[in-house]
């Protein structure tokens, strides 16, 4: 059975749980949120990279994917493996918002950064799935840099397979449900489903 593969990107702390959500509640639909924490790094690792399409491909339901900031790296993969017919939703919430709930959310963390581990302790697991930027910013400035980075590169996907939406539009019936025809699905579930709002 051929499967309809829907990936969803944006930075993180933007509203990709509620998106996830959103696109899982719909029918014959396994969508889920960071892979299920098979997580795989920034630096592209094509073993790895397998690993976690195969097992994606393995769910079942006709409409498939994933909502994880760690795919971005990978989309000319997704597009290879696809034969270009994934879809990609691209979310962004406003910039001041994300960065001050990543400063929040990652205290005493530094995923940006390359470190010794003296000022900020290593995570195994997350430090990998992030780009390393500039280390002379603050900790703050390299979240922001981070951000900004990550949307540029966002700004290089191709048009025809790619959805835009801002995070309190997933409150806006009218572009969800466009969002979700753009994704291909017949008929849609729609119901207000922003988590962790404000956050």
């Amino acid at each position: 059975m051929k499967k309809n593969i829907i990936i969803g990107l944006g930075t993180g702390r933007c509203g990709t749980v509620s998106l996830a959500n959103l696109l899982n509640s719909q029918l014959d639909t396994n969508v889920t949120h960071e892979n299920n924490r098979q997580i795989i790094p920034w630096n592209p690792d094509d073993v790895l990279f397998k690993s976690a399409f195969d097992k994606m491909c393995q769910r079942p339901g006709t409409h498939i994917g994933d909502v994880a900031f760690f795919w971005l790296p990978y989309v000319s993969r997704l597009l290879e493996v696809s034969n270009n017919t994934v879809k990609f939703v691209v979310l962004q919430r406003d910039k001041q918002q994300t960065c001050e709930s990543y400063d929040k959310k990652t205290a005493g963390r530094n995923h940006w950064q390359a470190h010794d581990g003296t000022t900020y302790r290593h995570d195994d697991i997350w430090d990998q799935c992030y780009p390393k930027v500039d280390p002379s910013l603050s900790r703050v400035q390299a979240i922001e840099s981070y951000y900004d980075q990550y949307y540029e590169l966002c700004s290089n996907l191709p048009e025809e397979n790619t959805f835009r939406i801002k995070t309190h539009q997933l409150n806006d019936e009218s572009i969800c449900l466009n969002m979700l025809q753009f994704c291909g699905f017949q008929s849609s579930v729609w119901e207000v489903n922003h988590m962790n709002r404000g956050k």
